[in-house]
């Protein structure tokens, strides 16, 4: 009964582990196309300050120098940003 035991070559493993990263990759893809168009739909300032913030990793401190905004205000436009995005992704 061993002698008749298929074995899997390595060749196959490795083949099916590039086939999961394909699948994950285009997944990724998809969803980056999917957030990037419902970053589209942002306003200006929404958009720059949702940037620097999650892409840049700068604080709303930083932000807020760049800008010329206080921080409150850096604030309130990443919160509706955010909450927009949220939106446009859930429907």
């Amino acid at each position: 009964m061993r002698r008749r035991k298929e074995h899997i070559a390595t060749e196959d493993i490795v083949n099916v582990r590039s086939t999961e990263d394909i699948h994950n990759e285009l997944e990724w893809r998809d969803m980056s196309g999917i957030v990037g168009k419902a970053m589209n739909r942002l306003s200006e300032d929404q958009l720059k300050v949702f940037k620097l913030s999650m892409y840049g990793g700068f604080s709303n401190a930083e932000i807020a120098d760049m800008l010329g905004l206080t921080q409150g205000n850096v604030r309130v436009i990443l919160s509706r940003a955010r909450n927009k995005i949220k939106e446009l992704l859930t429907k």
